[in-house]
This record gives C-alpha cells, sequence and structure tokens, in this order.
C-alpha cells in the first residue's frame, strides 16, 4: 500500500493519513505513551521518537532490507545507528606513481566484488612514507575517513616533495588540499591517523596531539599526549577512532597507548600509558564497534598480528581474533551489523582485504582482491564498511 505524503487533520486525534484509494490509514497503533507526538505516527519524543517529524522514524520500527529503508540515511528505528544494513567497503589503494598511475579509492559490495572506483585527480597525493638511516624511503602508512559533507578525507604526502597532506577526495576523484601538516612548528607530529565527527569535523592524530579540522581547513589543537614537561611523550598517537552515537573520542598510540577523549570538554582520560622500555603492542588501526560498544584495534603483541579490544575498565588490550596468514597487514575495520572484521594487506604478488568472523576471531578468507591485470595498483591500506 502506497501512502500519500500528506496529511490532514481529524479533530482532536491527530493527523488521519490516506491511502491511493482515500481511506483513513494510520500507520503504527498508539504506543499508549502520552507526550509529545507532532507527526501522528503514535510514538511520543518522551516514548523514544527520535525524530518527531518523520513517521518513517521511531522505536517501532525494523530498519532492514526487507522492510526497504536500510539506505534512506534516516535512523528508523531510533537506536542512534543510520542505515543499518552492510552494503561492503570502502577501500584506499596506492596507485603506481613510477607509472604514472593514481591512487583511488574503491567501492566493494557486500560480495566482495568492485561497485565503483574512484581515480584520484592528483598524481602526487600517495602514502605516507619515512626516510631510513642510509636515505631510502619507504612506504609507511595511508590514511581515510568519510567525507564530513560528501566524499572522502585522506592523509598522505606529495610525492615530490614529501609534504604531508590532508585532502579532500571528491566522489568524481577530485582531490583539494584541506591542511598541510608539514610545518614542524605548528604540527611537530605531523599527521598519522583521521576520523570523521558525527557533529561535523574531522580528527587528526599527531603524535603528541589531537588535532581538530573543520570543513574549511582550520585546525585546533584540542588534546595533548605530552607530560607537565610539554617535552615527554606519554605515547605517540598513531590512530583515532570515534563512537557515532555517543561522540566518544578514542586515540591509539603506536605502541599500545590508548586514551579516550570527551568529544564537548576534549578533556583525556587515560586508559594505557605505555611502557616504553618494555613495549609490548603496537596498534596500527582502530575502530569503534558502535552497536556493541567498544573500541577494537588492529595490531601486534609478541605472537603476532591479531585484533584487539579495549578493556576500559581493566586498561588491558583483550585479544579478538588472529590473523596468521603470511601477509603483511595494515589496517581494519568492522561490520558491526553481521559481526566480521575486515583487513587489508599485502602479500604475494597482489593487495588483498581479508575477513575474520568477529565471533570465534578465526578461519580468515580473502574477501576482495586488487586486479592484477591491466591497470596495476599497490598496497591495499585504509578501509571503512559501508552501510
Amino acid at each position: 500500500m502506497l501512502l500519500l505524503v500528506l496529511a490532514c487533520t481529524n479533530g482532536d486525534d491527530g493527523p488521519t493519513y490516506t491511502d491511493l484509494d482515500s481511506d483513513p490509514y494510520v500507520p503504527w497503533p498508539d504506543s499508549g505513551e502520552e507526550g509529545t507526538d507532532e507527526d501522528g505516527d503514535g510514538w511520543s519524543v518522551e516514548d523514544g521518537d527520535c525524530d518527531d517529524d518523520d513517521i518513517y522514524a521511531h522505536p517501532g520500527w525494523e530498519e532492514s532490507d526487507q522492510e526497504g529503508n536500510h539506505t534512506d540515511g534516516k535512523d528508523n528505528d531510533c537506536d542512534g545507528t543510520i542505515d543499518e544494513t552492510f552494503r561492503g567497503l570502502t577501500v584506499l589503494q596506492q596507485g603506481r606513481y613510477d607509472l604514472g598511475t593514481p591512487s583511488r579509492i574503491v567501492l566493494v559490495d557486500n560480495f566482495g566484488e568492485t561497485d565503483e572506483e574512484v581515480i584520484f585527480s592528483d598524481l602526487e597525493v600517495q602514502p605516507i612514507q619515512f626516510q631510513d638511516s642510509s636515505g631510502k624511503w619507504f612506504n609507511f602508512t595511508y590514511e581515510m575517513a568519510d567525507g564530513v559533507f560528501d566524499g572522502w578525507a585522506v592523509l598522505g604526502e606529495e610525492r615530490s616533495s614529501h609534504g604531508r597532506l590532508m585532502v579532500e577526495v571528491s566522489p568524481s576523484g577530485e582531490v583539494t588540499q584541506l591542511v598541510d601538516f608539514s610545518n614542524a612548528e605548528l604540527y611537530p607530529g605531523g599527521a598519522w591517523g583521521v576520523s570523521d565527527h558525527p557533529d561535523g569535523y574531522y580528527l587528526v592524530a599527531g603524535l603528541t596531539a589531537l588535532y581538530r579540522v573543520s570543513p574549511s581547513g582550520e585546525v585546533d589543537t584540542v588534546a595533548t599526549f605530552l607530560a607537565e614537561d610539554g617535552e615527554t611523550a606519554l605515547m605517540l598517537a598513531f590512530e583515532v577512532a570515534v563512537d557515532e552515537i555517543t561522540g566518544q573520542i578514542g586515540v591509539f598510540g603506536y605502541y599500545g597507548g590508548a586514551a579516550l577523549v570527551d568529544p564537548e570538554s576534549f578533556e583525556v582520560t587515560w586508559v594505557i600509558q605505555p611502557d616504553f622500555d618494555n613495549i609490548t603492542h603496537n596498534m596500527w588501526s582502530a575502530s569503534h564497534w558502535d552497536t556493541r560498544g567498544g573500541f577494537y584495534a588492529g595490531g601486534q603483541d609478541g605472537d603476532g598480528w591479531k585484533v584487539f579490544r579495549l578493556n576500559e575498565t581493566n586498561g588491558e588490550w583483550v585479544e579478538k581474533a588472529v590473523f596468521d596468514e603470511s601477509w603483511e597487514p595494515h589496517a581494519m575495520s568492522i561490520d558491526t551489523v553481521y559481526g566480521e572484521y575486515f583487513m587489508s594487506a599485502y602479500g604475494g604478488q597482489y593487495p588483498v582485504v581479508w575477513e575474520l568472523d568477529a565471533e570465534t576471531g578465526e578461519n580468515p578468507s580473502q574477501f576482495f582482491a586488487s586486479p592484477h591485470s591491466g591497470t596495476y595498483f599497490l598496497d591495499m591500506w585504509d578501509l571503512t564498511t559501508r552501510y
């Protein structure tokens, strides 16, 4: 049955909706709770209606592909999560600078097939590198977040100058510089991890500081990870993740440090301060499991590469999954609907995104493999889940 968008008033009983035959139609029964119900969907604000201007958003809805509302951009069931059907991954992949091939963002569907690829308009924007004592350059990281409005935010380098940049990439691939993090006086730790915040800004982890970046590129230092002397690092902030429901910020250090940051006051609560003389973990990437709760990280302990959950009470990293394949892992993400871990890795002759069962932490399988014919791309780096 199709409903008309408009509704007429019906005395003191609220609006009456009509179908195509002009028959009165009340979509849902009254919840029995008294309170504010401006849209007349039978659920009051006091009873948990999160959008009292929309009849298709209230706690009585089921948000699913069966109901047809899993991709409408709404929190239909008012649980704090929008579009709760896993639609695949967004993967950031390195180009072949030596062959004149720019980097790309590839949209992968839930079967591991390519939906769309977005080719960067700027060949120069490639992974962040570091230089060893012999002067040789190595790729180190390439980070991505969903765009505040559209597209994506990417941390990389301008290949010819090794200048560390934060850029925005439009859905058509147009690259626009947002912040130059190369100035060591302003940003002594550079820029390593990036996330978007539901309040409409970006967060960047810069080893000894956390930066807030506005959509126009203005940068504020909102937290520091230095001792009172202002010089001694308490952790090297390498990655940042956000609870999309509460807005709480998690910052994670390369050597296993972890801190929670309040999104209103930006007060730092330490969970783990690493002992730099006794390093037990290396953390490379992080995500928040919004529907289950908790921060997760991909990294290493003495036994190899794993997925860990942060125990905020005990201040420990708890092993959740083991990746024992002979591939070099980069970043991880979580499908919070069906409960799967995904990680990008490189090995053999082409990059692969792997899938691990989040309940057992076992049986890694290849989910998406980069094409190894025609136009070559190199390492897959950061990745996010699509809903």
